[in-house]
């Protein structure tokens, strides 16, 4: 695995060589090119022999087979326990991700990304910059491939075709490609055979195609995707309740339950969840106001219809009646009618 890392590396350095002048549409196809001459040629070349040396098979003619491995004394080969290890790896590939971000290089990469001829002016370098950030991705990206390969056990040239590539790529953008969930979120929409678990029996192969057609025209309202423009400020006060969250998951889990238990049927786990995770942000809401509210004391109703603390009143409108009313009751002194009185 550090080996497929090191040579997707070394290969990352040297395409964004030519990559350095270019940026926008020019960059995408250049990558694209990349990918589609490795598809028709690279991947397909045939045993050769070299300066009369035994012959080189690279690709196996077409299937590159991939042998179970362990990890010093830990066993990875059975499924289940290679699974768990896929998944350790994608949270650390996750956290790499996050202290790059938070690091200097990521702020540099920030900077660049808003304004690289503000960038050059300062005085930042933006081609080596992109050269490390290639270099960077693609370690990660040969990484990646190396688990997923073995995962496979067999690997051959349609596995890492480029169309495919686009189809992970569009569910991660409609995720929000700034956000480091929506891999996790492209990973679980396209790896778990979720509509088959719940639609048992129903012809819904392509749901999760028509989901992502979808959700493609949905960018035109979020272009950075719903995970970083609803979801994460929306959930993000529901964070704060712990015992919310946990209620929510538990009838999730009940409707699945149940769901197993052919209870109820998949629309109506489908719905009820969908019921529950719209819900959750909306009570974080209430309970969040019902706190500010007790948190600031009693208040009143401004002209604007706004509720403003009691100490508030009058310095940015004249006092109503309606407040009058509300000081009286505060201070449990008799209701005045009439404030000219």
């Amino acid at each position: 695995l550090l080996l497929a890392a090191l040579v997707a590396a070394v290969a990352g350095a040297i395409i964004s060589l030519p990559a350095l002048r270019l940026s926008g549409i020019y960059l995408a196809l250049l990558t694209a090119a990349f990918a589609v001459t490795l598809d028709n040629w690279v991947f397909q070349l045939p045993a050769f022999n070299s300066f009369g040396h035994k012959k080189f098979d690279l690709f196996e003619s077409g299937s590159l087979s991939f042998n179970p491995f362990s990890i010093g004394s830990i066993s990875v080969k059975s499924p289940k326990t290679y699974f768990v290890f896929g998944a350790i790896m994608f949270a650390l590939m996750a956290l790499v991700v996050v202290a790059v971000r938070r690091s200097q290089f990521g702020q540099r990469l920030l900077a660049l990304k808003e304004s690289p001829a503000a960038c050059e002016t300062l005085g930042m370098n933006p081609r080596m910059t992109t050269l490390a950030v290639f270099t960077l991705s693609a370690a990660m990206a040969g990484f990646g491939g190396g688990i997923y390969g073995a995962a496979l056990q067999t690997a051959t040239p349609d596995t890492f075709q480029f169309f495919n590539g686009l189809a992970i790529l569009l569910v991660v953008v409609i995720g929000g490609v700034s956000s480091i969930g929506s891999a996790f979120f492209a990973a679980v929409f396209l790896g778990m055979p979720i509509t088959s678990n719940i639609f048992n029996g129903q012809r819904l192969t392509q749901a999760s195609s028509i989901l992502t057609g979808f959700g493609a025209i949905g960018l035109g309202n979020n272009p950075n995707g719903f995970i970083a423009a609803d979801l994460r400020p929306k959930f993000g006060l529901t964070i704060r309740y712990p015992a919310l969250i946990g209620g929510g998951v538990g009838l999730c889990g009940l409707l699945y339950l149940l769901r197993c238990n052919n209870v109820v049927g998949g629309w109506t786990l489908v719905l009820g969840g969908m019921v529950i995770l719209l819900a959750l942000p909306g009570v974080a809401q209430s309970l969040d106001a019902r706190r500010e509210a007790k948190e600031a004391g009693p208040s009143a109703v401004s002209a604007d219809g706004t509720s403003v603390p009691l100490e508030w009143l009058g310095l940015d409108s004249p006092i109503a009646d309606d407040d009058v009313l509300v000081l009286d009751r505060t201070l449990n002194l008799p209701e005045v009618s009439n404030v000219a009185s």
